[in-house]
């Protein structure tokens, strides 16, 4: 006898829709706040450069790990683990004065985010059923393109009005929100 699906799939697939924006926000947030960084501290273009790369690399090299963390645990536990984690190193860039300590942030954000799609895919291919899994996909692509697009105008707004260090404040809160949720 086998049961009837419920419409809990469905509030997973919200939140990890919400989860995809929220990567997206974090990530354009990055590349929209280094003009401001740059010019308070007057890091030549070049460093800029290697800024930016300590999340990529990160990222690269964490979405196995990352991967393998949310199948040892469970994508709940996972999940929420890493937005935790990538929230709080979201939150210390804002309050970053050095170099180093930006460098080390992005690179501990990205280590953070590169186990959320793995470890949302993990679990949406336990909770939405075969013949939705292709919409669920669509959607939570979706989610995150859509961040893609308002984030710029978020984060040049929250510069313009208090400071670069505001949106890394303001995004990790959200993160934080999710992850309570």
């Amino acid at each position: 006898m086998s049961s009837k699906p419920t419409r809990v799939r469905h509030t997973v697939l919200g939140l990890v829709i919400l989860v995809y924006f929220i990567t997206y926000l974090d990530r354009v947030l990055l590349s929209n706040a280094l003009p401001s960084i740059q010019k308070e501290y007057g890091f030549p273009i070049e460093t800029m450069g290697l800024v930016l790369s300590c999340y990529q690399i990160a990222y690269a090299v964490f979405q196995i790990p990352g991967g393998w963390f949310g199948d040892r645990v469970g994508p709940r536990i996972a999940l929420a683990s890493v937005v935790v984690w990538w929230s709080f190193f979201t939150f210390m860039t804002g309050l970053a004065n050095s170099l180093p300590m930006l460098m080390v942030c992005l690179f501990l954000i990205g280590v953070g985010e590169a186990g959320a799609f793995p470890i949302s895919n993990r679990g949406l291919s336990r909770w939405m059923l075969p013949g939705e899994r292709g919409f669920a996909q669509g959607a939570t692509h979706a989610g995150s393109r859509l961040a893609g697009a308002v984030t710029p105008i978020l984060v040049a707004t929250l510069i313009g009005l208090y400071s670069w260090h505001m949106p890394f404040f303001l995004f990790a809160a959200v993160g934080i929100f999710w992850a309570v949720l």
